[in-house]
């Protein structure tokens, strides 16, 4: 039986057992009593008074109009004055979605195991493998412990658990919808059964039991904790009361919170689903109700209302009047987006925060929001940690040489949606899923949005293509492919992908030369700070010249995932970082008096 099979009779059976398939409701008017429920005993509509009419109104508008309210809540049948409906586990997987969308299930779980060039791979690999000096760069970060190219979506949550590096209850956010809808919600979960769950850090195995509360939110402008952007976790377990953040009565416990909201994103889940390994389901993108794209991430829903979805535009544009294209971006910039989460190595402060902005503003955004004096006298910020400090690369056996700054550095995620704005592909309108979600056609000439998330490299070659195209019955085109640069590129298929790996190498060798430059920056300065009666002054140049040229690095080459592609500005951020690499070998040999 192939993944496709698999996953529609797995659909199925959830479908009989959990939610009824679309295909067993009637097509009756929204608003008739097969979608309402007997609420004390009295007939009424989903859509009563003080009910769910603006739900009910948008359902009875979309296409999801004919499934009606019962196919995805039967439990709601009957309900009594007064019901709350309860976190039920079929509304977090995508089964429930599946039973109706097959093909955008059973693609969204494909993983053909491989990797391109220079995005993805196969099994875990370690990111130094690719930057052989990255350990020293980020020396300090936790990062030294396992730090690996990314892999499918179909792994998103399973290599998360797995890493043995710390991680925090905020990251879970990306990796689970349920995480992220009940996230500033004012809704506590109740774990409904005990649930072993690995910290991985530690090896240690943890149960956590049926009856565990968690709530969790994040204090954005500080009028709760005092700190803006603070994250408030709080777990209570046995009678006792964890938190993430400093609180009276609670104990600060990084692993049980992370445990226990891992324990709550799987919650319920039948073991073989495919919402085990990967939370963040349909309805991460999707409204249920309507079928609309939505944000589930309430600090992207922020940002944006404060700066819109495209920053670089001309004007502020809110999700809901925006582009569709922008508004397709925005989802994916859930995820794929520069971001501060998890425990300063600087302040100790639990964070939940995303600049939503270009490279180069990040250092001015992240000083402004969170300012900090670090030991030389600079202005800088109190996130993300401080270089040298903290968990030692040569403590771990992905040792390399070490030249502590024991300063702030940051630290940046994947900040693909940024990097986006303003590309040549983004001006000429085109959507994050133009290129890697593509309209694939069945034998039957019908078509549906493929949900495989994957480099476009893999949807032109071949052999990737037709091993796809067999596995889903799917029509190749002319050149044997299922080509997404078809609609703008009459060019033979592989002088596309030649061209695309040109710009990557010629992007992965500046990246190389930058590295280098950062390193002997590092060896630099700590040879300047060490040096008998230096000049200061000029060991302050070099500091903030390294930090410049270290976050363009960081940022658009080690942590996005497109090796330069996504953008051309990329190239010239690289010249910028290595200009800013030599101004600071310069100053610090200076300042040491060196030739």
């Amino acid at each position: 039986m192939g993944l496709r099979s698999a996953l529609i009779v797995l659909a199925v059976v959830v479908s009989v057992f959990s939610v009824a398939s679309c295909t067993e409701v009637e097509s009756p008017q929204v608003t008739s009593t097969l979608v309402g429920a007997q609420q004390g005993g009295t007939s009424a509509d989903c859509d009563g008074a003080d009910c769910h009419a603006d739900l009910v109104s948008g359902l009875a508008a979309s296409k999801h109009a004919s499934a009606g309210c019962l196919s995805c809540h039967p439990e709601a049948e009957g309900h009594p004055e007064g019901y709350k409906m309860a976190s039920a586990a079929q509304y977090f997987q995508m089964e429930a979605c599946g039973s109706c969308h097959p093909d955008q299930l059973a693609t969204y779980a494909y993983d053909d195991g491989t990797a391109t060039t220079f995005g993805g791979s196969a099994e875990l690999l370690p990111k130094h493998d690719v930057f052989a000096d990255y350990n020293t760069i980020i020396d300090g970060h936790g990062f030294v412990r396992e730090y690996n190219e990314e892999r499918s979506h179909k792994n998103m949550l399973k290599d998360h658990a797995e890493i043995k590096r710390g991680k925090w209850e905020v990251c879970l956010q990306c990796k689970s919808t349920r995480i992220a809808y009940y996230w500033d919600s004012g809704r506590t979960a109740t774990i409904q059964s005990d649930i072993e769950v690995e910290w991985a850090p530690s090896g240690e195995s943890f149960v956590v039991p049926a009856g565990t509360t968690v709530s969790l939110a994040t204090d954005v402008d500080g009028s709760v904790t005092g700190v803006a952007h603070q994250v408030m976790a709080e777990v209570v377990w046995d009678g006792d009361t964890y938190t993430t953040y400093e609180k009276e009565g609670a104990t600060f416990d990084q692993a049980r919170v992370w445990v226990a909201a891992y324990a709550m994103a799987v919650d319920g889940l039948p073991e073989s689903s495919p919402s085990v390994p990967n939370s963040a389901t349909c309805n991460h993108c999707h409204d249920p109700h309507t079928g609309d794209l939505r944000l589930i991430r309430k600090e992207l829903i922020r940002v944006i209302d404060e700066r819109g979805v495209d920053p670089t535009a001309a004007h502020l544009t809110r999700f809901t009047d925006a582009e569709r294209k922008d508004r397709i971006n925005a989802v994916c910039a859930q995820c794929h987006v520069e971001y501060v989460c998890g425990k300063s190595g600087v302040d100790g402060i639990n964070r939940d925060f995303f600049p939503w902005a270009k490279v180069s503003e990040l250092e001015a955004i992240y000083s402004s929001v969170f300012p900090w004096e670090d030991e030389l006298g600079l202005a800088t910020y109190s996130m993300d940690w401080v270089h040298g400090k903290g968990v030692r690369s040569s403590a771990w056996p992905n040792e390399a040489a070490e030249h502590p700054l024991g300063l702030p550095l940051i630290k940046s995620q994947h900040p693909e949606a940024e990097t986006y704005w303003g590309s040549v592909h983004s001006e000429s309108g085109l959507s994050c899923a133009d290129c890697h979600l593509p309209k694939v056609t069945r034998a039957d000439g019908t078509a549906f949005t493929s949900h495989w998330f994957a480099s476009p490299l893999k949807y032109l070659e071949a052999d990737r293509a037709a091993t796809f195209a067999g596995e889903f019955g799917l029509t190749l085109d002319a050149s044997g492919v299922l080509n997404p640069c078809g609609r703008c590129h009459q060019d033979l298929v592989m002088a596309r992908v030649a061209g695309i790996e040109r710009i990557q190498s010629a992007v992965y060798a500046k990246a190389l030369e930058v590295q280098g430059l950062l390193v002997e920056s590092l060896a630099a300065i700590e040879a300047a700070r060490a040096a008998p009666g230096s000049d200061q002054d000029l060991v302050r140049e070099a500091v903030a010249a390294h930090r410049s040229a270290h976050v363009r690095w960081e940022n658009l080459v080690v942590s996005e995932n497109s090796m330069g592609f996504h953008n051309a500005e990329v190239a010239l951020e690289l010249d910028n970082a290595a200009e800013y690499a030599r101004t600071a070998i310069a100053a610090a040999k200076e300042a040491a008096g060196a030739d």
